[in-house]
């Protein structure tokens, strides 16, 4: 059977290099993809550019040290108006509590540009969960789980 992974797919408005800096920073992912629109016309896809808009990362994928990936681009996929709302969240899952602790304290490392929604501490179902809101607007549950078949 083939295994399908779950990847979350943010587009930041005009903020994904900031935000690919913040998340090698704070997550310690590792940038193993960037293009940017300019790029991608180059390759020969069909776009129309404007000088103001050439240089937005048009598709990215980070990696993070404990597995799985984060894509991030400039705009909407589905060519909407960006609109920041709460139907959003990424949840960042481990057996590890120490790495779910090492995760949370990157996130929460600049406390003033983060809004801590709920501080990492133990509850019913994980010795390790906390909720940030990141710079970005982006929702990071961090939760370590009783469970091994995650």
């Amino acid at each position: 059977m083939t295994k399908t992974e779950l990847i979350p797919f943010l587009s930041l408005n005009g903020q994904a290099n900031e935000a690919i800096a913040f998340y090698e920073k704070a997550l310690g992912a590792k940038v193993v993809f960037k293009k940017t629109l300019l790029e991608v016309q180059q390759m020969g896809a069909p776009i129309k550019l404007t000088p103001e808009i050439e240089n937005q990362v048009s598709h990215s994928v980070l990696v993070l040290p404990t597995g799985g990936e984060l894509m991030i681009n400039d705009a909407p996929v589905d060519g909407a108006p960006f609109v920041s709302g709460n139907n959003q969240s990424i949840c960042l899952q481990s057996t590890d509590k120490d790495q779910i602790t090492t995760l949370y304290q990157g996130l929460v490392t600049n406390s003033d540009q983060v809004d801590i929604i709920t501080p990492l501490t133990s509850n019913v179902f994980s010795p390790a969960y906390g909720i940030v809101k990141d710079p970005f607007g982006i929702v990071w549950q961090l939760t370590t789980s009783i469970h091994n078949d995650f």
